[in-house]
């Protein structure tokens, strides 16, 4: 019985939506598909001209072949709904890393934090509604799959010799075939996460590290960082609150910070390699990405296997959320934190174990790569 057959269509802009080709890579290398590269701006004649001559943006798309059944995908890895892509219209499945299914199922604006008012939320309540209107034909083909994973790429610098023998490489092959060989990509993302895997075996050092900048509403985040400076005294919390200026609608009515308050440090600061810092404290902590987002540092603490205190989700993966050992910040300001550091410093190794074991079981990314072909050919 022939294999499915997946082409990935390689672009510039992708990281965000690495962690599933990592995991279809790995389907490959197990022998459960077949896999390949071509260069986005190749695929005339094989996808849509929409996609062939796209820009990306956190976005990528694939052809997937089953016998007589072929058809397009495109991931989406930005990090909300409010970023959807016109790609949409001429995919067969939109996989989306910030699924929210009352966008996609056509239901009104329901997003709003506790916290937030009116001024914060206006810009994006009519934009909702703008883009519902633009795509609704096309929502029902958005389909959840895992949030944005952590970081995978990473820049290996080649001596002389191998940078030559990988050019030499790389000239042959355009000369016969328009696939790229993407082992060498492979075996960086197995190398990175056999780093990341390292990370799980720290041992605590810090009660909280958390590096950060005015990256969505401003009040929110300064309100977390002020917590953390307040419980520095009791606690080993490591923080930097970073300036970036904010746009007008992440404001509302509210004031723009001072750039002179910056940067905002909580302990000594960030004084190392911000990932083993993280993987060596007891809690993680963090305020919602930009647009109700996620960062990748966010699914990295859960891969972790570290207990997270968090604004709750609005949106979905193919798993649930639960599953993994979170605490919600519901009132919006702060309050339980001091409770949830106290509660971290009785977690045990096993504990933490335990919770990577779950990670890995419902949301690796072998798990997200046969999630999308069930999907698909299902």
């Amino acid at each position: 019985m022939t294999k499915p057959l997946v082409t990935w269509f390689a672009n510039p802009h992708e990281h965000s939506v690495h962690f599933i080709k990592f995991g279809l890579m790995q389907l490959e290398r197990r022998g459960e598909i077949r896999f390949q590269e071509i260069p986005n701006h190749l695929a005339a004649g094989v996808l849509p001209e929409r996609i062939a001559s796209h820009s990306h943006r956190r976005t990528a798309a694939a052809l997937l072949r089953d016998g007589h059944t072929s058809k397009v995908v495109v991931f989406d890895g930005e990090d909300s709904i409010f970023q959807t892509s016109p790609l949409l219209t001429v995919s067969d499945y939109y996989f989306v890393c910030a699924f929210h299914r009352r966008f996609f199922e056509g239901e009104p604006f329901a997003m709003a934090y506790a916290w937030q008012d009116g001024s914060e939320v206006d810009y994006y309540r009519k934009l909702y509604g703008k883009l519902q209107d633009r795509f609704r034909p096309y929502l029902c083909k958005a389909r959840p799959i895992v949030p944005i994973g952590p970081e995978l790429e990473s820049e290996v610098k080649l001596d002389f010799s191998e940078q030559r023998l990988h050019n030499l490489r790389h000239r042959i092959r355009k000369t016969v075939t328009r696939t790229i060989d993407w082992l060498p990509q492979y075996e960086r993302f197995e190398k990175r996460w056999g780093r990341l895997e390292e990370l799980r075996t720290l041992a605590p050092r810090y009660d909280v590290v958390l590096k950060d900048s005015l990256w969505g509403w401003p009040r929110h985040r300064i309100a977390l960082h002020r917590k953390l400076a307040e419980l520095s005294e009791k606690f080993e919390i490591r923080a930097e609150l970073d300036y970036r200026q904010p746009e007008a609608y992440e404001l509302g009515k509210h004031p723009s910070p001072d750039p002179e308050d910056f940067p905002v440090r909580s302990g000594a600061g960030i004084t190392g390699d911000y990932e083993e810092m993280l993987a060596a404290s007891r809690l993680g902590v963090f305020a919602t990405g930009f647009h109700w987002g996620c960062r990748n540092v966010v699914t990295l603490a859960w891969f972790l296997g570290l207990p997270v205190y968090m604004d709750k989700p609005v949106f979905e993966a193919i798993y649930d959320f639960d599953n993994f050992s979170l605490s919600y910040n519901e009132t919006g300001n702060w309050s339980e934190m001091e409770e949830h550091l106290k509660r971290s410093k009785e977690t045990r190794a096993a504990e933490k174990k335990k919770c990577q074991a779950v990670f890995d079981r419902i949301a690796g990314p072998a798990v997200a790569a046969r999630h999308i072909l069930s999907t698909v050919f299902n």
